[in-house]
Parts: structure tokens; sequence; C-alpha cells
């Protein structure tokens, strides 16, 4: 009876309750946890100017340009955010309108992640999803000034538009056509210009062509949103790399930048038989192999099901198979996956990289849809639950300043 009241409950929320209680308990988790573990963890969020992580690079580069090749490891739209609106309130504290700006694009990202999730799964599943996303402790750096809420915010807006454009089952006029690409070019663009993803998404949608192909998808209806896509996210790429050979450092700036982080290409065989977390922590760690391991896991477990027994995937709306999205989201994860074996030997920023940003949590939902498995909501029950608790910890390590991913 009680886990019935729970579904049911979830069934009668508006969708203004859901965005509302869920910034309200964000905020409340937040506070409570940097103001009672240490009196520091306060102070350090809202007043202090230097020191806070990766923040202080995008600080020193919204304040000093880019003046190292290391800098050319950071995409430039966050930092140049920062700059601008510190130059609206007329205030030197980057730092804190890093904090509070990333808060507030999150914030914003909320209602448009949640129209996504409402329109292609059913309520149950997408309110839990959504509450698994916006809780999990790597949700943590929406709020510290990191560039995860404006990518967050991009891919919320970028998943709907996809989701519409495709959707041959939408009715809608010739000029709203035409706005959904015109924002599709732009926020494709800014995606390019937030972080160093072309790569990943280039190698995502093509394999998914491919895999389209081989399920004999018409992919013609693709083919065009896609391709903007693809291309205006390149056109970001190259606009930086075009800034980063005008400033003397070359076109490939961001991609020597990353031996400033020791990242070298390579087969990096300690990540897979003796795995460690940049910092130390058992409690990265764990979640650093979660985000390594569950993207491959289900990419396989397809993969078995499809080519080896040649079962026919069914999720709630249409088959998975089908479903150009999923298998863009899912790539993107795996490839996440690829590159952190082939550049370090510790788990570096893994977790962050892949729970931080909503793609990998539509594919859980495909899945558990895909496979059909009995008690899929109790499952996004308990994956919430534990998320949650891991949250409130998340906040304990900033207070502690400990290393979080």
């Amino acid at each position: 009876m009680f886990r019935k009241e729970i579904l049911n409950s979830i069934d009668r929320a508006s969708s203004f309750k859901i965005i509302f209680y869920s910034i309200t308990v964000y905020i409340f988790v937040m506070f409570l946890m940097i103001g009672y573990v240490k009196s520091n963890g306060f102070y350090k969020y809202f007043y202090i100017n230097d020191g806070l992580y990766d923040v202080e690079i995008y600080v020193n580069i919204a304040k000093n340009g880019y003046n190292t090749i290391g800098n050319f490891a950071m995409f430039p739209l966050w930092p140049f955010l920062i700059q601008i609106v510190s130059n609206i309130f007329f205030t030197n504290n980057y730092m804190l309108v890093a904090n509070l700006m990333a808060l507030f694009l999150f914030f914003i990202s909320l209602p448009i992640l949640w129209t996504f999730f409402k329109n292609v799964f059913e309520k149950r599943m997408a309110l839990l999803l959504f509450l698994c996303f916006v809780f999990n402790p790597l949700s943590i750096f929406h709020a510290i000034g990191y560039s995860e809420s404006l990518t967050t915010l991009e891919f919320s807006i970028w998943l709907l538009l996809l989701y519409r454009i495709t959707n041959a089952k939408l009715k809608k006029s010739f000029l709203k056509n035409k706005m959904e690409y015109l924002f599709l070019i732009l926020i494709s663009y800014c995606i390019g210009l937030s972080r160093p993803l072309f790569v990943q998404l280039f190698l995502s949608i093509v394999l998914t062509f491919f895999i389209l192909k081989y399920f004999k998808v018409k992919i013609k209806n693709f083919l065009v949103p896609l391709g903007i896509s693809l291309f205006s996210i390149f056109a970001g790429f190259f606009t930086f790399a075009l800034f980063s050979y005008i400033k003397g450092f070359g076109f490939g700036a961001s991609f020597r930048a990353q031996n400033e982080w020791n990242r070298v290409l390579g087969l990096h065989w300690d990540i897979l038989f003796h795995p460690h977390s940049v910092g130390g922590s058992d409690n990265v760690l764990n979640w650093d192999l979660q985000a390594f391991w569950m993207p491959i896991i289900i990419f396989l477990a397809l993969i078995f099901k499809f080519f080896i027994r040649n079962n026919n995937l069914k999720t709630d709306k249409n088959p998975i198979q089908y479903d150009v999205i999923f298998w863009i989201a899912l790539l993107f994860s795996c490839a996440h996956s690829a590159v952190q074996f082939l550049t370090y030997d510790l788990f570096f920023s893994t977790s962050r990289f892949i729970f931080a940003l909503p793609l990998f949590f539509y594919v859980i939902g495909k899945t558990l849809y895909a496979f059909n498995f009995k008690y899929k909501y109790y499952i996004l029950i308990f994956y919430f639950i534990y998320s949650f608790s891991f949250f409130i910890y998340w906040w304990t390590r900033f207070s502690r300043e400990g290393w979080m991913g």
C-alpha cells in the first residue's frame, strides 16, 4: 500500500509543484550543509574570491583572458558570461558571480528538462528520472561555478528541440518549424563554445546513423537536424580554435592544453584493473566507476539482445532501435568512458561528465522500458534515495574542502 501511495502521489503532482519543490529542497540542503557542517562552508561559497577548484581558472580567464596554454582546456563561453555579469553588477567578486549564475542557469534549465522528460516518458518515469538527475551528488557542480549548469541548460534545450523537430506527429506551423531550426543552430553553436564535446558528439551522431541504417530505419528525417546541429557545434569549436590561433597558441591549443592536465594518449589499463580516483576518496571512486561502466554495460546488453539473440526491444512509445536521441545519448556517454581509458590512468572527473548532464538519465529510462523491468519504478525510487543521500554528503565534502570529482 505504501509503495502504491508513493506512485499515486507522483501521478497527482503538478509540473509547477515538481519544479518548485525541487528547487526549494535543493536550496535547503545546500544552505544547511554549507552552514551547518563547517562554518567556513558558507564563507567559502559567498565571500571567497579565489581558490575554489577549477572555478578559479574560469575566473582568471574572465579577468585576464587566455594567457597560458593550460587555460585553453576551458572553453570560452562560460568565462565570457562570468565577465559580462560581473561588469553589469560592478563587482570584482567573480567567484560569487560564477557560483550564483551557475545556480540560476541550473534552475532555469529544470522546467525545460522536465518538459522533455514529460513528453518522452509517462509521468511516473519522467519524475523519478528528473529527481535522480537533480539530486545526484554530481549535481553539486550546478551550484559552484563550473560550466555544468550552462551545458545542462544547453543540452536540455537541445534535447527538447531534437524531439520536436524529429517527431512527425507534432503539427507545427511553417514559422514555428523554422524558429525551432534557428534555435537548434544557436544552441548547438553555444555547445561548441562551452565544452570540448565536438569529437564525442561527432562520433556519437555518425555511429547512430550506422546503427539506424542497420535496423533499416529511414534516416532522412534525422539528416537535416543532426547535420545542422553537428555543423553548428563544429562552428563553435572552430571559432575557439581560430581565437587560439590569433592569440598565438595555434589551432590545436585546446588539445595541447590537455597535456598540462597530465592527459596522455594511450591505453591506460590501470583504469580497468587497479582503479583509483583523483583525490583518493572511495566515495568519489564509487561514482566514477558507475559513470565509466554503466554506459558500457547498457551498450553491451543491447548488442547481446539485438545482434546475438536478435530480439526486438520496445519502449513505451516506439521501438528503441528507432530512437535517434537514445543512441546519441548512449554513445555520447560511452565516448566519455573511452576518453577516460585513452587519456588518463586515474579517474578524473568521469562521474561529473556523465551524471552532471541529463543525457544519460534519458538512457536509463529508455533502458528500463526496453528490458521491460517489472519493478522499474521501485528501482528508480531506490536509486533516487541512494543518490540523494550522496547529494547531501557531497555538500559536506564541499564544506570540508574535499575532492568531489
